[in-house]
């Protein structure tokens, strides 16, 4: 694959760029009828032109099935409506080949309808588009000889509810950077932070969940899992540095567990990044900026192959904004997709990533404060971290019967090693007995390598019932890890441990299967939904059966168990996850939905079989989530401008959780916990903007006490701008300049951290430009504009970190700590764009 990309790439330079053409997107979609009579099967390819403002104004058939099935596929498909193709921003006529495929009927059955083959999808979806050069000798003078032919094939994104998004990067992807992650942060409710450094993984925050590196929120990319089992640092700990945003088409986020096909850690929702390429071509990109901070580029996408065929590779290296904050990372991503006759898709994937970095820690306020210690400053110069993450997956989608046939396997290796500290060294009086004094310290090195084998499949039955088409899919999902963590306390002010707290070996294995249905009774209600079946089992071997914790004078400073003996603990168990959504189409613009689902959240490998408190029994192997959700969808088109509003209420029971727990540096089981609040987002897209509004409001808390969950603000609110298009009256030797501006505003409410303590509240800006003249474009990012100082994660408890003249213990023991956010920070890229549609 690479060598075939690696030739095309040497035919694709020297090429003049094309315009970049964006296709049609369908907006509605109705059925071809089974011609009355008929009684074989057909498929038949329609060659359709759509106006620049999406109207049908003529159809062909290219690829006959018979004179009676053409008929039925012309008549359908001139009642289909699109928004119009695109042209540097500028609608533009277009040709599309859209296929049927005809079905005969079931001997009891009424007439069949036309089920159309891997069309775009309605509203909102966005097709996977490969634009073409249209053919030799197409059209006549006039407005024929301006169209582009363009070929449509993708699949159905299915609904559940308007919790469901699908971003569509669009002109916004200029405000993800080189961060694959901020792209989240284009749905309602979501925080993304990074205390960690350069190669760690985000700290995200969905709906009211602290999910910390990832323990609430189900991650993938193209179907491939991203959260780890049984690390250290967070069970679901889902690093997303690895993902290259230039090849991100776009992320379908589901907030809650409303679809069958959501499984463990989607406790406050899932996540997948669908990765292609819409502008073909080869892009060089280099960039650089504040904190000495440089990112190569290179994708390779051959304008001959299909959305999905690409390469690409990142290089960034900083010395980062402030004090031990530097790092490298090198990422390379390559899939190909190709076709399986004339209605199958296969793809190969495989990713590569590694890096290295500097880690700041927390800071004391008061420190800062007193002027003993720079806001970007650090008591620790050794705490950072490496990873590594390789990826393989293949996936074939071919029709089969009445149904579509989807199978997915994949294998993945990580590891890493991370060095933090919270909360600085222990006070004698809390760890006795010390010699000498003081040096046994809170810092913690984890350690984790993970082996992850799994598949994925389903078939999906579609068909005529009570008038209309109706879907049924059967779907399955293995999973198995071995994994091996360790983590060991280390003296204070060096890597040398002092005792184990984590010294084990998993096998964890994740089965499920579901039925999820699409049944409509009638033209304005769907039910969707079914059940999912999920099965846990862990086969744990704790190294040494005893860990011990404490320092014991006179012992050796060396990595040995307080016990030689190991332990192996098993546990295993179900749960049956039913999940539901209701749609009523109560206008043609406005949907109402109710949704309710089971999830569950596994369970943390070193927990298998250990009491959270003395006397309580084990754990088990997860937490059972019910969640319930009502909101009201708004979709409307008003000439080339396209406007979609939503507002969600929801309210979520989790069993058990998760919670960040600062004493020990990871998350530890907690009581159960309770979420309500509401999510809202308005989005209008037009030939020259693209802009995007969200709002959430979230009350998170400990079912029981009542007690405010930790780091959950309240209110977050985000608006998004962006103009785009030619700038009038410049061109540069008769091609015009193109450009985009994009302004991001965004608004984090006080946060609880503990004691009553809460964060302020603040508010930052960015700011993106890029102009392209033919192969060349430039551009200019702006992150935090006002330059505001502002905690990035915010701890409050034990702070004993010893500076200057002040030895332990600190009075008062207890306090208010921050891991700093970059302060302004400003970039530039100058990119080559070889090759094109």
């Amino acid at each position: 694959m690479i060598s075939r990309l690696l030739v095309l790439a040497v035919c694709l330079l020297g090429t003049a760029a094309l315009a970049d053409v964006v296709a049609p997107k369908v907006l509605d979609s109705p059925a071809a009828i089974y011609p009355a009579g008929a009684t074989q099967a057909a498929a038949v390819v329609t060659l359709v032109t759509v106006d620049a403002q999406g109207q049908v104004t003529g159809a062909e058939v290219v690829d006959s099935g018979g004179p009676a099935f053409d008929a039925s596929a012309l008549e359908a498909v001139k009642r289909w409506t699109f928004s119009p193709a695109l042209r540097d921003g500028t609608p533009i006529p277009a040709r599309i080949r859209i296929p049927f495929r005809f079905e005969p009927p079931a001997p009891v059955a009424t007439p069949d309808a036309g089920v159309p083959i891997a069309v775009g999808p309605p509203a909102a979806d966005a097709p996977v588009v490969v634009p073409v050069a249209p053919p030799p000798g197409a059209g006549g003078a006039g407005e024929a000889e301006s169209i582009e032919e363009v070929t449509v094939r993708g699949t159905r994104h299915q609904d559940f509810g308007t919790g469901d998004f699908q971003i569509e990067m669009g002109a916004l992807a200029a405000t993800v950077g080189a961060s694959a992650a901020k792209a989240l942060e284009m749905a309602p409710g979501i925080v993304i932070g990074n205390e960690g450094g350069l190669g760690h993984a985000q700290q995200i925050i969905l709906r009211g969940f602290n999910a910390d590196q990832g323990t609430a929120v189900e991650f993938t990319f193209n179907g491939v899992p991203i959260n780890q089992v049984a690390n250290t640092d967070a069970q679901g700990y889902a690093d997303l540095n690895f993902i290259i945003p230039e090849v991100v088409r776009e992320v379908v986020v589901l907030e809650g567990p409303y679809d069958p096909r959501q499984g463990d850690f989607a406790a406050a929702g899932s996540a997948d990044y669908q990765l292609g390429v819409l502008e073909r071509g080869i892009r060089l990109q280099a960039g650089y900026g504040s904190f000495g901070t440089l990112r190569a580029l290179g994708v390779i996408a051959p304008a001959e192959e299909r959305t999905g065929t690409f390469l690409a590779a990142s290089y960034i290296k900083t010395n980062g904004y402030g004090a031990n904050r530097s790092g490298t990372a090198v990422s390379v991503m390559g899939q190909y997709e190709g076709t399986l006759g004339a209605r199958g898709l296969w793809h190969v994937l495989a990713t590569g990533y590694t890096s290295q970095y500097q880690m700041a820690g927390v800071v004391r306020q008061d420190d800062v404060q007193a002027g003993l210690m720079p806001f970007y400053g650090t008591y620790d110069t050794l705490l950072g971290g490496e990873a590594q993450t390789f990826n393989l997956a293949a996936d074939l989608e071919i029709p089969a019967g009445s149904g579509v046939f989807k199978l997915q396997a994949f294998l993945i290796w990580r590891t890493l090693k991370i060095l933090e500290n919270f909360e600085g060294i222990f006070p004698s009086e809390e760890n006795p007995p010390q010699t000498p004094l003081g040096t046994v310290g809170e810092g913690i090195q984890q350690s984790y390598s993970a082996f992850t084998a799994g598949s994925r499949g389903s078939y999906r039955l579609s068909g005529p019932w009570l008038g209309r088409e109706q879907s049924l899919e059967l779907g399955f999902y293995a999973r198995y890890d071995h994994a091996t963590p360790n983590v060991s306390r280390l003296i204070e002010g060096t890597t040398t441990p002092y005792a184990l707290e984590n010294d084990t070996t998993s096998d964890v294995v994740n089965l499920a299967a579901y039925v999820d249905a699409d049944f409509r009774p009638t033209d304005w209600f769907r039910l969707r939904g079914g059940f999912r079946q999920e099965y846990f089992s862990y086969d744990v071997l704790f190294n040494c059966g005893d860990l011990g914790g404490a320092y014991v004078a006179g012992t050796s400073l060396s990595r040995v168990c307080t016990s030689t003996a190991p332990e192996r603990k098993s546990t295993g168990a179900g749960l049956f996850e039913p999940r539901v959504t209701a749609l009523a189409q109560v206008t043609p613009s406005v949907t109402l939905s109710v949704s309710y689902g089971v999830g569950a959240q596994s369970l943390d490998a070193q927990y298998v079989g250990v009491p959270v408190q003395s006397g309580q029994p084990p754990p088990s192997p997860f937490a059972k989530q019910q969640a319930v959700e009502g909101g009201v969808l708004y979709r409307r088109r008003f000439g080339t401008v396209e406007v979609t509003a939503r507002a969600v209420g929801f309210y979520s029971v989790l069993s058990s959780d998760l919670v960040f727990d600062p004493s020990v540096g990871y998350a530890v089981p907690s009581p159960g916990t309770t979420r309500v609040g509401f999510v809202g987002s308005s989005r209008a897209t037009g030939t020259w903007f693209d802009v995007l509004g969200t709002l959430s409001y979230a009350d998170a808390f400990y079912t029981d006490s009542q007690q405010l969950v930790p780091l959950v603000p309240a209110w977050v609110a985000r608006v998004y701008g962006a103009v785009f298009g030619p700038v009038p009256g410049l061109a540069i030797d008769g091609s015009p300049l193109v450009g985009q501006l994009t302004l991001k505003a965004s608004y984090i409410g006080s946060r609880p951290v503990g004691d009553g303590v809460r964060s302020p509240a603040t508010f930052t800006l960015d700011l993106d430009a890029t102009l392209r003249w033919r192969v060349l474009e430039i551009g200019f990012r702006a992150e935090n504009l006002t330059n505001l100082q502002y905690a990035l994660t915010p701890f409050y408890g034990p702070a004993n970190f010893p500076i200057g003249s002040l030895t332990a213990p600190r009075t008062p023991y207890n306090a208010y700590t921050f891991t700093a956010a970059p302060p302004a920070a400003f970039y530039v890229t100058l990119a080559v764009i070889f090759g094109g549609p």
